[in-house]
């Protein structure tokens, strides 16, 4: 493998698995970079888990590479000797008592039981004197304090690289906000590298430093943690989402942020092979980009045909190049449809318009991940109080 950079912990290659023929995780590309604390977020059945499992080389991929410091994890065990996971109760040996599971897992990364003892100290808060010298073995433990057990093992090699899959389910709020500041404080440290999977919004975007949403398998989020990040979270998981391409995104922005039942739009890039894409970059027509709005609408205002019929009422879907003067692939007119039911929605209203004498251009194309675009393009004739130079809203329909 050719890594772009030295520090890369993960870096994922067209990665793919199919149980009996339905693809569950579809994913060209992802990096990981040292010291970096990554939540993974999805409904469920998004694909979390299966992620983790073949970053674990615990599931073969059907098709893809997973590299651990540049070396596939199926090719090496190398990875194993700086690496700690907890996933769910099969990584544990219930039939142990903790100090005789801890000892056990200690031992694999040759930790001796001096080292052993004076790691039960850094982890006081953590077992809240729940968990030693309690003559229980780790199957009659709650499950609470069997998460705790699993993800005390999972440290107790000091790894560069911890894999934990919902680590906060069935603990009480005082050891949640206890594994929460010990997490931070292991990546503050120790510069630990986290990957960390989690329905709770507020934890991981407290923990981590970059959030990656999962949905059927895809990437369709990629998104650096700020003040803002729990609200896009809650925004993308509650409302219903559209996404157009039609020509400058200034200007279809403008028309769906004033139409009835929107709640929100963003405007940034889909469609292309670069992670985290710049303006300017997209304007070298090398990335394979096209400029983007994203509609969040509440469903019982409005609904996803409305916003069809919007999209072709306020540009040319006829013009092939671009739109108006801005001329590019970037500015072609496309749908990108996240459902079938998306999909026949617009192969509807394309139909339609053939059959009306157009010479329909727009592509339909499934939703892949979107990236926002700078903070000043974001409602740009809102904030400058200005019209659109080629979009403007004629009746079809």
């Amino acid at each position: 493998m050719d890594s772009e950079n030295d520090n890369c912990m993960i870096s994922i290659e067209n990665l793919t698995k199919l149980y009996n023929g339905v693809c569950v995780l579809d994913i060209p590309e992802l990096h990981i970079m040292e010291g970096e604390t990554v939540g993974i977020v999805g409904n469920n059945g998004a694909g979390k888990t299966t992620l983790f499992r073949a970053l674990l080389d615990l599931i073969r991929p059907t098709s893809g590479v997973v590299f651990s410091e540049g070396i596939p994890v199926q090719n090496s065990d190398h990875w194993k000797t700086y690496t700690g996971s907890f996933l769910d109760e099969s990584f544990l040996l219930d039939y142990l008592s903790p100090e005789e599971f801890f000892s056990f897992a200690g031992s694999l990364y040759g930790k001796s039981e001096a080292d052993i003892q004076a790691f039960y100290l850094n982890m006081s808060g953590i077992f809240n004197d729940e968990i030693l010298d309690k003559n229980k073995y780790i199957r009659d433990l709650s499950k609470g304090n069997q998460k705790k057990t699993g993800i005390t093992a999972a440290l107790i090699g000091q790894p560069k690289l911890l894999i934990l899959d919902e680590p906060f389910t069935h603990l009480d709020p005082s050891s949640q906000i206890r594994l929460k500041q010990m997490l931070l404080q292991l990546n503050r440290e120790n510069g630990m590298t986290m990957l960390i999977s989690s329905h709770d919004l507020n934890h991981v975007t407290e923990v981590c430093n970059r959030i990656v949403v999962i949905d059927k398998g895809k990437i369709v989020r990629d998104l650096q943690t700020d003040t803002h990040t729990r609200v896009e979270l809650e925004k993308f998981f509650t409302m219903n989402i559209a996404y157009f391409a039609s020509g400058c995104f200034w200007g279809t922005e403008y028309h769906f942020m004033k139409a009835n039942g929107v709640t929100a739009t963003t405007v940034g890039f889909m469609g292309g092979h670069l992670h985290h894409p710049t303006y300017e970059q997209v304007c070298t027509q090398t990335t394979g980009h096209l400029e983007t709005v994203e509609v969040v609408f509440d469903p019982l205002q409005t609904n996803y045909e409305s916003l069809v019929k919007l999209f072709f009422e306020t540009h040319d879907f006829c013009q092939t190049d671009g739109q108006g003067p801005d001329i590019g692939p970037q500015y072609r007119s496309l749908i990108f449809y996240q459902t079938e039911e998306q999909r026949k929605v617009a192969e509807k209203y394309i139909e339609i318009l053939k059959e009306k004498g157009y010479q329909v251009a727009t592509e339909l194309q499934e939703a892949s991940a979107f990236w926002k675009a700078e903070d000043y393009h974001q409602q740009y004739y809102a904030h400058k109080g200005a019209l659109p130079y080629c979009h403007t809203y004629k009746k079809i329909f």
